[in-house]
C-alpha cells in the first residue's frame, strides 16, 4: 500500500503539469500503478474503471457546483434542508483575510475545490496561524484537476469554508453510501479503531459484504444505526439526479450530517478484494 501510493505521488509528482499528456492516458497510467494492468475506459466493467470513464469524461464537468463544498450546501438546503448541515463560520477567497481572533477554540477548515484539503483545529491556541495561512495559499494555488484529472474539480473557484467543530465528534461514524441511479446499493462504513483507519461495507440491509474496500476491517462489528431508515431515505434524496454518486453522512444514532457528494471516490485507484466485488459493483451501473 504504501510502495504503490508512493509510485502514484512520484508519478503524478512528474507529470501532472505536461498538458501533452492525455486525461485518458494519465488516468490509465495511474490505474495500472494501482492495479498492474491498464483499464478497459471504452467499455468498463468494475467500479474502479467506470470511475475513471466518469472522471475523464466531460459530463464531469456538469458536477462542478456538487463537488464544490461552498456550493453544494445550497443544493443539500434545497432537498433535505439546513439541519443536515454542519453550520459555516465563513468562506475565504484569501487566507489573510481569515479572522482567526474571532474564530471559536475549535472549528474545521476545508478547501471548496478538492478532496483531502481539510485542517481539523480541535484547540486554536496551539495552532500555528502563520504556517497554515501558507498552507491554504498552496492548496487555493493548486487547480486539483492538474493531480488527479478528474474534471469536476477543474473550474471550482478555490475558497476555505470554515465550519463549527462537533463538540460530540468521537460519537459519530461516518457512513458512505455508493448510489446508482438514485439507488443507494451498499454502504462504506469508515472508522478509526486504534489510531488505525479502517472500514466495512454492508448492504442496504446492514448484512455484511465479505469484502475489503482500500483499508483493514476492524476487529469489532459496527451496530447497525438506529436511523438507517433516516440514513437510507436522506441518501436516495440526494443521489436521484446521478448517474452515479457517493453520499457521506455523519451519524451518531440520532443526529445525521451532510458530509459531501462524490462522484469519483478514490480516483477509481482504490484495490477492492476479493476482485469479484468490484465487479459486481460495477454491474450496478445502468
Amino acid at each position: 500500500m504504501k510502495l504503490r501510493s508512493a509510485l502514484i505521488k512520484l508519478f503524478i509528482g512528474l507529470t501532472r503539469k505536461n498538458k501533452n499528456i492525455s486525461d485518458k492516458t494519465f488516468v490509465s497510467w495511474l490505474y495500472f500503478i494501482s492495479f498492474g494492468k491498464f483499464p478497459d475506459i471504452d467499455n468498463p466493467k468494475t467500479l474502479n474503471e467506470h470511475i475513471c470513464r466518469i472522471k475523464i469524461s466531460d459530463k464531469s464537468y456538469d458536477l462542478s457546483s456538487y463537488a464544490d463544498k461552498v456550493s453544494v450546501r445550497e443544493y443539500i438546503k434545497e432537498k433535505i434542508g439546513e439541519d443536515y448541515l454542519t453550520p459555516s463560520l465563513g468562506v475565504y477567497t484569501n487566507p489573510d483575510d481569515i479572522p482567526f481572533d474571532l474564530l471559536p477554540t475549535s472549528f474545521v477548515m476545508k478547501c471548496s475545490h478538492a478532496s483531502g484539503y481539510n485542517i481539523l483545529v480541535k484547540d486554536k491556541s496551539k495552532l500555528d496561524i502563520k504556517e497554515t495561512r501558507a498552507t491554504l495559499k498552496k492548496w487555493l494555488e493548486t487547480n486539483y484537476y492538474t493531480v488527479s484529472r478528474e474534471k469536476n474539480y477543474k473550474n471550482i473557484s478555490p475558497a476555505v469554508l470554515i465550519e463549527e467543530y462537533i463538540s460530540d465528534f468521537s460519537s459519530f461514524k461516518e457512513y458512505k453510501i455508493f448510489c446508482f441511479g438514485g439507488k443507494p446499493k451498499f454502504i462504506e462504513l469508515s472508522l478509526y479503531e486504534n489510531g488505525r483507519r479502517c472500514a466495512m461495507l454492508f448492504d442496504m440491509s446492514w448484512d455484511k459484504i465479505p469484502a475489503t474496500f482500500g483499508y483493514p476491517l476492524p476487529q469489532s462489528f459496527p451496530e447497525k444505526p438506529a436511523n438507517l431508515p433516516e440514513l437510507v431515505s436522506v441518501t436516495e434524496t440526494l443521489s436521484g439526479d446521478f448517474e452515479f454518486v457517493r453520499v457521506d453522512l455523519l451519524s451518531n444514532g440520532e443526529k445525521l450530517l451532510f458530509g459531501e457528494l462524490s462522484f469519483t471516490p478514490g480516483g477509481g485507484l482504490v484495490p477492492i478484494l476479493p476482485k469479484k466485488y468490484d465487479a459486481l459493483f460495477g454491474s450496478y451501473f445502468k
